[in-house]
């Protein structure tokens, strides 16, 4: 071999060596062996010492891409331990119900809500209280907070038997009612505004941004306000608007006859409460930015963004995907920032922190980011949340009469998603690309044939409460 090519194979060799421990610098720090092997080290973290409130958080990647969309996703975990409340020691309850009795509600729908709030408050004994305000064109008290003795509950069931449907639907009166009502609330109590309606708000401040403000007024002091549309008529945007800002659930019911089920799992959790006022606040580090978290609305104060699930009941553990995005123009390591949990419980506010510094490198090529992937939680950040924001995405372009707006979300999801499992051969995930073509179907089918308003309505509604309870799991308590 001559001498040329002995200089140019010792340059080759330098170039590989000086590279080789570039890379092995960038991986070590993500949890990769230099061969691009996983290592045994997880991008899992904890908020240290066990205790009844747990708080840990899982990355689904420690690394992206150089000039990528630099976007991971870190789903919190949030639980409450079962045994911290008993039948013996569950704590009082106040429950109040927002009904509808506009027009559109009379017949079966009147029938039924009534029967569903009779037997809701035959579920509450002494130590519970119960209030009533119905609305139309006007809210009415029909019913003040009191406490649920055999003799209150006679007269409940006369008053509640008399409610009559008819007029307009002034929600932002029935709100205000209910506030008002509450704010008579004594420490040490679990509250809960359960909000029914079939129809759009029509009269008195129907504005989203007005309705949702009231809603976050209940968060503020800490109980709870759900949301439960009926039927074909309303607005489930502004309804699942509501649950959110009021830190609730949102239900869709096709009709009132499982009305009386989803009260007695409203109740149920609410007299099972051990924390209240519960958020998350993060404080992202230098360059890393929050996008999302689950569908929740982002409250940004300066760096810092929180926001609200709401109550923690006995054993319930709610799942929260956060997608962030970090910065991609240099390679090198990034702090992903502070994630604290805050919470009152027994009278006290108190706190978890994540433990650690969760860290996501930018690597030069794509073989270094899927090295870095932890394929159980990528799995479930695909099939749990991307696949319900893909949900969503479907609904609102359906609503809005977009067929190929819809058909582009689809397609894009799938070569996205698609893509990445050719390298990480995944069966959730493949499972999860095959479920497209029946949602292409339906997509289909509602810009097909007759009644194609009647079905875009009906498929918005169910995709938009499939996606809602996706993307927030556990926040229900499971029927029995």
């Amino acid at each position: 071999m001559s001498d040329r090519n002995h200089s140019k194979k010792r340059s080759q060799t330098s170039l590989i060596a000086v590279a080789a421990l570039a890379a092995a610098t960038v991986v070590a720090a993500i949890g990769m062996t230099p061969s691009g092997e996983s290592s045994t080290r997880r991008v899992h973290f904890t908020s240290g010492s066990a205790g009844p409130i747990s708080f840990t958080g899982q990355l689904s990647r420690g690394a992206v891409v150089q000039g990528g969309d630099g976007q991971v996703r870190m789903k919190l975990l949030v639980g409450a331990e079962p045994s911290l409340v008993s039948a013996a020691t569950r704590v009082p309850t106040d429950v109040l119900v927002v009904l509808d009795r506009s027009g559109s509600m009379e017949g079966t729908k009147i029938d039924y809500a009534r029967r569903a709030v009779e037997e809701l408050f035959l579920q509450l004994d002494e130590r519970d209280r119960f209030a009533l305000v119905s609305y139309s064109s006007e809210a009415r008290l029909d019913i003040p907070l009191s406490a649920a003795t055999s003799k209150a509950r006679d007269g409940w069931r006369r008053i509640t038997s008399r409610v009559a449907a008819g007029g307009g639907t002034n929600m932002s009166g029935g709100i205000e009612l209910a506030l008002e009502t509450l704010a008579e609330r004594s420490g040490g109590r679990a509250s809960r505004v359960i909000l029914l309606s079939d129809g759009l708000a029509n009269e008195g401040d129907a504005s989203f941004e007005g309705l949702t403000h009231r809603a976050r007024r209940a968060a503020k002091r800490e109980y709870v306000m759900s949301a439960i549309g009926i039927g074909a008529d309303f607005n489930e945007y502004l309804m699942s608007g509501l649950a959110d800002a009021g830190t609730g659930n949102y239900y869709y019911l096709e009709s009132t006859q499982d009305l009386a089920s989803v009260f007695a799992r409203e109740f149920e959790a609410t007299r099972m409460t051990v924390a209240t006022g519960v958020d998350i606040e993060i404080e992202p580090g230098e360059g890393v930015s929050v996008l999302d978290a689950a569908g929740y609305p982002l409250e940004r104060e300066g760096n810092l963004v929180r926001f609200r699930p709401g109550s923690l009941f006995a054993g319930q553990q709610r799942e929260i995907w956060v997608t962030l995005s970090v910065p991609v123009d240099t390679l090198g390591e990034h702090g992903l920032g502070a994630f604290v949990l805050r919470y009152t419980a027994d009278g006290e506010r108190s706190s978890r922190t994540l433990s650690g510094r969760p860290m996501v490198a930018c690597v030069p090529d794509r073989e270094r980011m899927l090295a870095s992937v932890d394929k159980e939680v990528w799995e479930a950040s695909v099939v749990e949340e991307d696949y319900n924001r893909l949900q969503e995405e479907v609904a609102l372009a359906v609503k809005k009469g977009a067929r190929q707006e819809a058909e582009r979300a689809i397609e894009s999801y799938r070569v996205r998603n698609g893509e990445m499992n050719e390298a990480l051969a995944s069966p959730v995930v493949e499972r999860n690309l095959d479920e497209l073509k029946s949602l292409a179907r339906e997509v289909e089918d509602a810009f097909t044939g007759a009644d194609q308003e009647l079905k875009q309505n009906r498929m918005s509604k169910q995709r938009q409460a499939s996606s809602w309870d996706g993307r927030r799991a556990g926040s229900k308590k499971a029927p029995k």
